[in-house]
């Protein structure tokens, strides 16, 4: 709003000018109309400033451009080398249990023995993307491994000491991968 005001009041600044370099121009020409021997030289130089001045006027005040931008949009590109830490979160928890089943925790060392190995904690951002797909696919599996699960209670319940076999229980103590807490 401040803007428009101060466009508006040079305008009529301008406008005052104009105003008073004609009745200044009209006052010169009656003088030189009087003296008659510096008419010719006082109007060349009159001429010269008019001739000069016009073109300027014209173009900072008449065809002054009014300049707007407007911000479509923001885009950041984030580099391919940048790791996100999975301990820095305890959203990442379950992603990080993740990461960690997909390798063993250890190797053999040149003795022979277990050799811990080292788990990097931090991860791209392309490996993000695909254990977050992997926890998704996994959620939308819950369901289905939660009625698994519930036939696997009804059969229990469902035993008694003669049916019981042995066979049985190894396939009900198989393990859960990876182990998963119901309430």
């Amino acid at each position: 709003m401040r803007k428009v005001q101060v466009e508006k009041f040079q305008t009529f600044l301008w406008a005052i000018m104009l105003i008073v370099g004609v009745l200044v121009g009209m006052g010169l020409y009656i003088v030189i109309a009087q003296v008659g021997d510096y008419s010719n030289l006082v109007a060349a130089s009159v001429g010269a400033v008019v001739a000069l001045f016009v073109p300027l006027w014209q173009t900072y005040i008449v065809q002054k451009s009014r300049l707007a931008v407007e911000v479509n949009g923001i885009s950041r590109k984030v580099s391919d080398k940048a790791k996100v830490s999975l301990d820095e979160h305890s959203e990442f928890s379950y992603l990080r249990k993740m990461k960690e089943g997909d390798r063993p925790s250890f190797i053999m060392g040149p003795n022979g023995e277990p050799k811990r190995r080292h788990i990097e904690r931090s991860i791209s951002l392309e490996e993000l993307e695909e254990l977050l797909q992997r926890a998704k696919q996994e959620l939308k599996d819950t369901p289905e491994k939660i009625a698994d699960r519930k036939n696997d209670l009804e059969k229990i319940s469902a035993f008694t000491k003669d049916s019981f076999t042995k066979h049985e229980c190894n396939k009900l103590n198989r393990p859960l991968h990876p182990e998963i807490d119901y309430n």
